[in-house]
């Protein structure tokens, strides 16, 4: 089955960019996307309008796409285990940014929305399990194809992931959140981590968070290809745009050697706007 790893843009952090080139996949085709400036200007809308775009991408040439959001850092297997589920929309944990609790919100007896299991003090009881789930947040989801056919709706100043999830539910699409697979949350100066307390792990980050996309990368040719940027032969490094080097890394043409967290002077510096999740 083919992948789409697809990181819409709002706050690009070092540790998620390497953690999606990190990830591991078997049985077919892995690939992977940044979301770009769509509309002006830079917010929900837009995020909304790299969300659409991904999706339209994805039903058309893949079978699944993993959202990995710009400031979530994702285990090496998180698409495998959570591809391994075989819901509509599968989740991963992450801690909220604002410190309390996570992003698991149940469901109630009736099938509706029910508690956060953090606020619950039931996390405990489902840690390293898969559960069903209403689902909130996108930070790490894996979407197969009938839920990529859910559409987003244009939701004011609100980011799109709660309407989304309204219509997920309201459509019979099986939802789950998959508790082996933990995520960090970047916030400032820590990364934090949901445990199976209810509570928040805080841990110092030792890398940054990216002033800019980077615009160039500098990678090392593994195979001989003719290209736009000439005719690389194996073993020949060079300077091209990140967008091109992670095609080419999908393809297994190259790999990265510019460390990701190095500041460029391209465009200016996305902004901090959003969410507290």
């Amino acid at each position: 089955m083919d992948l789409l790893v697809f990181t819409p843009v709002l706050r690009l952090c070092e540790e998620t960019l390497e953690s999606i080139v990190a990830l591991k996949w078997a049985g077919g085709r892995i690939d992977r996307l940044l979301g770009e400036d769509l509309v002006t200007p830079p917010g929900a809308r837009n995020h909304r309008k790299q969300y659409e775009h991904a999706f339209r991408l994805a039903r058309e040439h893949y079978d699944l796409m993993l959202v990995v959001e710009s400031d979530i850092v994702v285990p090496k297997d998180a698409a495998l285990l959570l591809a391994s589920d075989e819901a509509d929309i599968a989740l991963g944990l992450y801690a909220w940014r604002s410190g309390t609790g996570c992003n698991l919100l149940l469901r109630n007896s009736q099938g509706g929305m029910g508690a956060y299991a953090s606020e619950a003090k039931v996390l405990s009881q489902v840690w390293g399990k898969v559960v069903p789930a209403w689902g909130i947040g996108l930070g790490c989801t894996m979407f197969r194809k009938r839920a990529m056919e859910i559409p987003l709706r244009e939701c004011d100043q609100t980011y799109c992931d709660w309407a989304y999830m309204e219509d997920a539910n309201s459509a019979g699409l099986r939802i789950v959140c998959d508790t082996r697979v933990v995520c960090g949350h970047v916030f400032r100066n820590e990364i934090l981590y949901p445990i199976a307390s209810g509570e928040v792990l805080r841990m110092p980050r030792t890398k940054r968070e990216l002033r800019d996309v980077p615009d160039k990368v500098r990678v090392r040719m593994l195979v001989s290809v003719a290209s736009p940027f000439g005719c690389p032969t194996i073993g020949e490094e060079m300077e091209i745009p990140l967008s091109d080097a992670l095609s080419w890394y999908n393809a297994g043409y190259c790999e990265i050697l510019t460390p990701l967290g190095r500041e460029s002077n391209g465009r200016a510096r996305r902004p901090e706007s959003g969410t507290g999740d």
